[in-house]
């Protein structure tokens, strides 16, 4: 994935205490946007209840290179934390190739055209005809194939955003909905996370419940932790659920 002028970029990260464990933040978190390893005054936009949050920043204007990154910090369990939470360099291809190709396109078929005029006697419109209609063919196949390698390049970075976003749900072969309830009725907008380890400090995968209290996640064959919280009811720690 790349960033680019204008793109509205976003993500998930979790507070975690000294000892990793995570924690709802007390004060903060707050975001601070960095272009080439500089703070600027861009917006980052922080939700969420904790520990898992959510931010999203819309990039400012940036050249082909360009280093972005979001930086977090807040005060976890009386201890004021922060570490660097996405980074990504601007585009350097696809914008600039398409305009390229298009201009270039364009001028030499033009250029053709214009030779097999002038070159043309007077009345010989046939002669003109085909000497243009073959500058055109060939003008399409050459843009046809380019075009072709420009799609195969577009379907790879959509492959490439495909990935990532799909990992806020997990990224897995196996398909599970979990229900959320409490007791007896189901809970809307609990968020749920999904970790490898007891502690709860790699996070796999969140999301949040829906009005029936379902969430679901896509992980590979294993076990793993599912952890909840939603304000006002107490957190009963994790649940060890098997993925197969």
């Amino acid at each position: 994935m790349t960033a680019k002028t204008g793109q509205v970029c976003g993500g998930a990260f979790v507070t975690k205490n000294g000892d990793g464990v995570p924690m709802v933040a007390t004060v903060g978190p707050v975001g601070t946007f960095y272009k080439n390893g500089t703070a600027t005054a861009d917006a980052v936009a922080i939700t969420g209840t904790g520990p898992i949050y959510k931010w999203a920043a819309t990039m400012p204007a940036l050249v082909a290179g360009d280093r972005v990154q979001v930086y977090g910090a807040a005060t976890v369990d009386g201890q004021a934390l922060g570490d660097f939470i996405w980074e990504e360099f601007a585009d350097t291809k696809l914008t600039s190739d398409l305009n390229d190709l298009a201009a270039g396109a364009a001028m030499t078929l033009t250029a053709a055209y214009d030779a097999a005029k002038a070159a043309a006697p007077v009345g010989a419109a046939m002669t003109l005809t085909g000497a243009y209609d073959a500058a055109k063919t060939a003008a399409q196949a050459g843009a046809l194939t380019t075009h072709d390698g420009k799609l195969d390049t577009v379907d790879t970075v959509v492959d490439a955003i495909l990935a990532d976003t799909s990992a806020l749900g997990g990224a897995g072969a196996i398909s599970k909905t979990i229900t959320i309830d409490d007791g007896t009725n189901p809970l809307d907008g609990v968020e749920v996370w999904v970790t490898t380890d007891l502690p709860g400090s790699n996070v796999v995968a969140s999301s949040s419940t829906d009005t029936l209290g379902h969430v679901t996640f896509r992980l590979d064959a294993g076990s793993y932790y599912v952890w909840c919280q939603l304000a006002g009811h107490n957190d009963p720690g994790p649940t060890t659920v098997v993925w197969s």
